[in-house]
């Protein structure tokens, strides 16, 4: 007999796309957000405006990133007869390339990589948001410069959280007019 879990919440409906209208990848743009941010509604143009002004969000625009594949964090199961593991969290990453590489870029990945944040990141193929309210830290590679002058100059980051198996990043409309170019 396998091990379930009883009484922790009614299991929601899956739910299908309409027509067959899949969201299609892509990110063109990050948030770096603040701890002591103020936003509610993460649809809302007016509270990002607000926590830009305040310093507490950073949006980094014309970027190229993408969300790979979560590892799964596994542990012992507490509970015999079951599998042997159970499923504890994800080590949840996304990564991005930045071709703006100029010094005072140059100094806003310096002092991100000593930060943890959460991150918002505008999924342009599908005018979403993709939210992390977990604790995000930051590994900034310093700039690579490619061996000829066909390539660009470039930004690679990841961006690193460990998520709980409940707390997914949870996909919001878009705000209008904060992560377009």
């Amino acid at each position: 007999m396998a091990y379930f879990e009883y009484g922790c919440g009614v299991l929601p409906n899956h739910e299908l796309v309409a027509c067959g209208v899949y969201d299609r990848g892509g990110i063109s743009a990050v948030g770096i957000l603040e701890s002591d941010h103020t936003i509610t509604d993460f649809s809302n143009a007016s509270q990002y405006t607000a926590n830009i002004a305040a310093g507490n969000l950073k949006v980094i625009k014309n970027i190229r990133g993408t969300v790979p594949d979560a590892s799964p964090v596994e542990g012992d199961n507490p509970v015999g007869c079951g599998p042997d593991t159970i499923l504890n969290g994800f080590n949840w990453t996304a990564t991005w390339q930045d071709a703006n590489t100029t010094s005072n870029t140059i100094d806003f990945y310096s002092a991100l990589n000593t930060r943890t944040t959460e991150l918002v990141l505008f999924l342009c193929g599908s005018n979403e948001v993709l939210v992390v309210d977990n604790k995000v830290n930051y590994v900034c590679n310093p700039v690579m410069v490619p061996a000829n002058n066909k390539e660009l100059q470039m930004f690679n980051c990841t961006a690193r959280a460990s998520i709980g198996p409940s707390e997914l990043p949870q996909k919001y409309t878009a705000p209008a007019g904060i992560f377009e170019f």
